[in-house]
């Protein structure tokens, strides 16, 4: 939950700390929630890197 808040807020390096954190710890175990913070993770590097536009990472989501 906090990583979509700190998306919202435009806190996109911040949430792409916490996601890699989650990911590196070993904390999470369940394959589709580390499926989605991996492609989250993806999404977020993309957007800092300025290579795809929050409207069309929305739009690829959905």
């Amino acid at each position: 939950m906090e990583i979509f808040i700190l998306e919202d807020m435009n806190e996109l390096e911040t949430a792409r700390l916490i996601i890699g954190g989650y990911l590196q710890s070993g904390t999470v175990k369940d394959p589709a929630e580390l499926r989605f913070l991996d492609e989250r993770l993806r999404q977020l590097e993309a957007r800092t890197a300025g290579k795809t536009s929050a409207k069309e990472l929305r739009q690829s989501v959905r």
